[in-house]
């Protein structure tokens, strides 16, 4: 719980909008097996927080953020984040890697 709460206080400081979004933006929490990876969707965008995962719900993704600006953010290297990257961007049809 308080890793969660971290990555959502890192957000908020990173897109200080956050704290007053509309009622048509969403932040969704998805369980992935080993931790959380984390989709803000507001608009034409997707933002996702440690993107990948041994349970990474591919075709939900696809559903409500393809044809979208998909923006990632990466707060480790590990397999499971950089090796999921070159599916997802076939199937969103590209990412924007944040650094």
């Amino acid at each position: 719980m308080a890793k969660i709460l971290s990555v959502i206080f890192f957000l908020m400081l990173q897109f200080p909008q956050t704290t007053t979004w509309d009622s048509s933006a969403m932040l969704v929490i998805w369980n992935v097996g080993q931790g959380q990876w984390l989709t803000r969707v507001q608009g034409n965008r997707c933002i996702h927080f440690d993107m990948g995962g041994e349970k990474a719900p591919s075709r939900l993704i696809t559903n409500m953020c393809q044809g979208r600006l998909n923006q990632v953010w990466l707060s480790h290297g590990d397999w499971d984040h950089i090796g999921f990257l070159k599916q997802s961007a076939s199937a969103l049809g590209g990412l924007c890697l944040l650094a």
